[in-house]
């Protein structure tokens, strides 16, 4: 009998076009959930996610929840760079910001890519609104509509 765990893989790491994570400098690899591609570090579990994919994955919760929970995290979070960070596509430098929708995360965002860094855990956090969020959502969304 077929087992039923999701359709997730890896796919294999080829060194010439590899990324690597901002954080500890490992190679990422391409992690593909149905349907969804994150490049993710094997060592810290930091996902790297190209401008407009984090929001196409955080809308579908089952798979942000797959996505952030399948990497088993090698190195503590003590261990991992502190302070500038570097985009793995272009190098620039990453800025701190506060997620718009939930300033309760830090996510680090390259400027000129706009791709966008997170920790383990900041996705499936990201995709879980809680009620105060869903609340200033609705709220944001009637002020709009009203001044149209």
């Amino acid at each position: 009998m077929p087992s039923k765990q999701p359709s997730a893989h890896a796919s294999s790491v080829d060194t010439r076009f590899v990324l690597r994570c901002p954080r500890d400098h490992s190679p990422m690899e391409k992690f593909t959930y149905e349907g969804y591609h994150v490049d993710r570090c094997l060592a810290c579990g930091c996902m790297w996610f190209d401008h407009e994919e984090l929001e196409r994955v955080r809308k579908d919760s089952d798979a942000a929840i797959a996505i952030d929970g399948t990497t088993k995290v090698k190195h503590r979070r003590s261990e991992l760079l502190k302070g500038p960070l570097a985009c793995p596509r272009d190098k620039s430098q990453l800025v701190l910001r506060e997620h718009v929708e939930q300033p309760h995360v830090d996510i680090d965002q390259c400027p000129s890519c706009r791709g966008i860094l997170l920790d383990p855990g900041e996705l499936r956090d990201l995709s879980d609104l809680t009620l105060a969020e869903r609340v200033r959502r609705a709220w944001r969304s009637s002020l709009s509509s009203l001044g149209e």
